[in-house]
């Protein structure tokens, strides 16, 4: 359908758009953060998990930080590793870093990060 919309249009409007497509899946589950710092030596440490409050009726707007966040120790490390997995593919190997991140059914999922 978006082909043939596409195709419909006038030649100039074609050449200024494309057909490309992000899909992105909506993250449903509470939102944390982790704070993480990587050492010039190539160690890692996770600091600590803080269970973001957001709006009751806009989840967008973050409205303060609790300590302790609430999860096991399993998911604890879960988070952990996958926060480091982030900053590693990123690149960012060298300071403390700040990575938000939604805990879905199927584990955390990426919000954010700030270096």
């Amino acid at each position: 359908q978006a082909n043939a919309q596409f195709l419909s249009l006038d030649g100039s409007l074609q050449n200024q758009l494309t057909l490309e497509f992000i899909v992105e899946e909506s993250a449903v589950g509470p939102l944390y953060s982790i704070e993480v710092g990587a050492s010039a030596h190539g160690e890692w440490m996770p600091f600590a998990i803080l269970r973001r409050k957001t709006g009751l009726h806009n989840p967008i707007l973050e409205m303060g930080s609790v300590i302790p966040c609430g999860l096991s120790d399993a998911q604890y490390d879960e988070v952990a590793d996958y926060a480091i997995r982030v900053l590693k593919a990123l690149g960012l190997d060298l300071g403390i870093f700040h990575v938000e991140f939604i805990y879905t059914s199927d584990g955390p999922r990426l919000v954010e990060v700030n270096p």
